[in-house]
């Protein structure tokens, strides 16, 4: 199972699908709670198949690096979503563990 380090906590993947099929990725605890949520679901913004949009601001501020470092996700394109021009990656998606 696949582990990323993320405001100092280890937490492990939860992989999921959105309505519209697209990747949700949570983070959980050593005991299974949640601790964050690291992908949105912005069904006007397009992606590939195999990308996720990986929310990097607020309390998700270095999500994306974590799940770089952790090899979960590689960086394509920083996106400014509306209404507050928020940092939200374009992310491929690599191999995982489910």
């Amino acid at each position: 199972m696949k582990k990323v380090i993320f405001n100092g906590q280890e937490c492990t993947l939860d992989f999921g699908l959105y309505r519209n099929h697209r990747v949700a990725i949570h983070l959980k605890d050593e005991l299974g709670f949640p601790c964050a949520t690291a992908t949105i679901n912005d069904p006007d913004t397009w992606i590939e198949p195999g990308q996720v949009l990986i929310k990097n601001y607020s309390e998700n501020m270095g999500m994306v690096d974590a799940l770089v470092k952790a090899g979960i996700v590689e960086k394509e394109e920083e996106i400014k979503l509306p209404p507050f021009g928020a940092s939200t990656w374009v992310c491929n998606l690599l191999n995982r563990e489910d």
